[in-house]
């Protein structure tokens, strides 16, 4: 199959395709369409780079429609910059490789989402394969990023919340913002957050919030999740075993009490013919060596260890999933490198038969 054909694999498995804009898609593009986006933390980052720079203009490299820089005249009286490669009336410009710096900017942009395994899934890996031959990044909008902060200007970007998991990109990172009570897109459910930038100063740590809410030092929050285990424990663990006893829902459901959580497989409702290799979201885990009476009290200790790391971390250690639950709280997923490590630390909690046995809560 030619890959600029612009046809989806909807399933591997069934050779199942769908037609789709292979020009749109390749392009990454969502269109801001709401200012939710622009929360007071967000606020007060760009009032302070505009004081203390003397910043007078806005620029969006890659500026669609141009929402964002109307936004940015209005709330800020900043004059407009915007560039783009498709869009009509702005600067041609290809600003995934490269964004030519304007004095006294600020950019404010929603660069363009596409991971290099969707461009393959949809058959628009000839159009962009050029991109992410010369990078080591898997996203157009982390390529989008390093190009904004090697123009030196302070950068205000709308992203996918999965770069705060990413780890990349950190060095200017001034603060993070998770928007969970609303998205300011229609065309995508791609749970996002505001990145803040401040290309003149490396940040030592950073900021992060949750809408309106200061949650922390993102580093302090993510220290959360870093448990002692054994690392013999850890390799007596394997994921997506049909056969094993212990059973993980790695994600959030729509209901607010169902949430991610660890049990024993005879509890698991869940079809173990549907667990492949691939499986990420429900699965049964081989326990080497895990006694039957041991199971009741690992399954305790690893839901009381995940419970705690949520609570210390506000959920930043947990990928977003699609949508919020009932209750607007944004529904996460456990990776399964977290959840071997919760597994392993609450292994190293059982004692022996002769032993006492541990408080679970």
């Amino acid at each position: 199959m030619n890959d600029a054909t612009g046809l989806m694999k909807v399933s591997i498995e069934r050779g199942l395709y769908r037609q789709i804009d292979a020009e749109k898609v390749s392009s990454g593009a969502h269109y801001t369409e709401s200012s939710s986006w622009l929360t007071p933390p967000v606020e007060a980052f760009i009032a302070r780079q505009i004081e203390e720079k003397k910043l007078w203009r806005a620029l969006d490299p890659f500026a669609g429609d141009g929402h964002l820089l109307r936004l940015m005249q209005t709330r800020f009286a900043l004059s407009s910059v915007g560039m783009d490669l498709h869009a009509p009336g702005w600067i041609k410009n290809d600003s995934l490789l490269e964004i030519p710096c304007h004095d006294g900017a600020l950019i404010c942009t929603n660069p363009p989402y596409l991971a290099k395994y969707s461009a393959r899934r949809k058959g628009v890996w000839a159009l962009v394969e050029h991109y992410f031959e010369s990078c080591a990044y898997e996203d157009l909008y982390l390529r989008a990023i390093d190009r904004m902060l090697a123009s030196g200007m302070p950068t205000v970007a709308i992203v996918p919340e999965t770069f705060i998991s990413s780890g990349l990109l950190r060095l200017h990172l001034e603060r993070i913002v998770v928007l969970e009570r609303s998205n300011p897109f229609s065309t995508t459910e791609t749970p996002v957050c505001v990145a803040c930038f401040d290309p003149a100063y490396p940040s030592a740590t950073t900021l992060c919030y949750k809408d309106d809410a200061y949650l922390g030092d993102l580093e302090a929050l993510e220290s959360s999740a870093h448990l002692a285990f054994e690392e013999t424990a850890r390799r007596r663990i394997r994921f997506n075993v049909t056969t094993g006893a212990l059973a993980l829902k790695a994600v959030d459901g729509t209901q607010a009490e169902d949430r991610i959580r660890f049990m024993p497989a005879a509890d698991f409702a869940y079809d173990p013919g549907m667990i492949k290799e691939s499986s990420r979201l429900m699965t049964r885990i081989h326990v080497e060596g895990l006694e039957a009476e041991q199971m009741e009290v690992l399954v305790a200790l690893a839901n009381q260890e995940l419970e705690r790391i949520r609570l210390a971390s506000h959920d930043m250690v947990l990928s977003p999933f699609k949508g919020n639950n009932k209750n607007g709280v944004r529904r996460r997923r456990l990776d399964y490198k977290l959840a071997r490590a919760i597994i392993a630390a609450a292994l190293a909690r059982i004692p022996h038969a002769d032993q006492e046995q541990p408080t679970l809560f």
